[in-house]
């Protein structure tokens, strides 16, 4: 169905993720750091972006702005995916860019379901 791009430093996480995204027919690409993963989103031609917040490094909020700021990238679909819950955070990876906000601990098929939604307008930006 869609290429999806996960970065996200906690391999628990990370194979919750792709477990739930690859079930869903989707094609997963998991990094664990912040720094490269715009290239890595444009070279596999990524639909959509699973950014973690808290990263290693470069964070998830100047992830998520770099993805905008990039030709390549910038109708990208990003679903920021955090145990950061409180207001100013979301408003902070909304205010970045992303379409959406989900926080850790997160039900899978509330993630598929986020997903879906984030792909449907991702898709619509592209045409």
């Amino acid at each position: 169905m869609a290429r999806i791009l996960v970065v996200e430093d906690d391999p628990s996480v990370q194979k919750l993720v792709r477990l739930t995204l690859e079930l869903e027919g989707h094609e997963v690409t998991v990094v664990d750091r912040g720094l490269g993963a715009v290239t890595v989103a444009h070279d596999i031609g990524a639909e959509l972006v699973v950014l973690d917040v808290m990263l290693p490094g470069v964070d998830g909020i100047d992830v998520c702005r770099s993805l905008r700021a990039e030709p390549a990238t910038t109708r990208v679909g990003i679903l920021m995916l955090s145990a950061r819950a409180q207001a100013a955070d979301v408003a902070a990876g909304l205010a970045a860019g992303a379409d959406t906000y989900v926080t850790k601990p997160f039900e899978p098929r509330d993630l598929a379901l986020q997903v879906a939604g984030v792909l449907r307008g991702s898709t619509a930006r592209r045409s």
